[in-house]
């Protein structure tokens, strides 16, 4: 889904946002979810957010699904010569009891890949994520301006197929 917002009020409805998911011990709150704006050509973006989970129990992001992409959880890691890497993470994302977890730039993200059009500036898109416990929850990422200087840079993407076992 998407829609047309003035740049004040998508920055208002990330700076209030937070969606609730309550299952199994585990409460889910939500906040900041966004992307960042794309280059005009781009074929990928991440997404970004705070998952706090105030109940007494653990949880587990397992899954997203949208239908403007192919996407995957990652995490970055740095090799010894300082280049980046994605890495899917097959199990998911814990979200321990008490707890907060940020998908953020250089660390655990939401990969898009194959976006059927660039994140545009002034847009949501509505995004379902999975957990193990709570189930589903359907969360609208703004798309925010690019800061300078963001970018890939060195990280390199690979193919995205899960890791490789011997």
């Amino acid at each position: 889904m998407l829609r047309t917002l003035k740049p004040l009020a998508a920055a208002a409805l990330i700076a209030l946002s937070a969606t609730q998911a309550l299952a199994g011990g585990a409460k889910l709150e939500i906040s900041e979810p966004h992307v960042m704006e794309s280059m005009r050509m781009a074929k990928a973006g991440a997404g970004y957010l705070s998952i706090t989970n105030t109940g007494d129990a653990a949880d587990r992001l397992i899954g997203v699904e949208v239908d403007f992409a192919r996407s995957m959880l990652h995490t970055t890691e740095f090799s010894d010569d300082g280049v980046a890497r994605m890495m899917h993470l097959e199990e998911g994302i814990e979200i321990p009891a008490g707890e907060t977890v940020t998908l953020e730039q250089g660390g655990l993200h939401i990969m898009f890949m194959g976006l059927k059009e660039p994140f545009k500036l002034e847009e949501t898109h509505s995004v379902k994520l999975i957990f193990e416990q709570a189930g589903e929850m359907t969360v609208d990422f703004s798309v925010m301006a690019r800061k300078e200087g963001m970018g890939h840079g060195t990280m390199k993407h690979g193919d995205h197929s899960a890791p490789k076992t011997n």
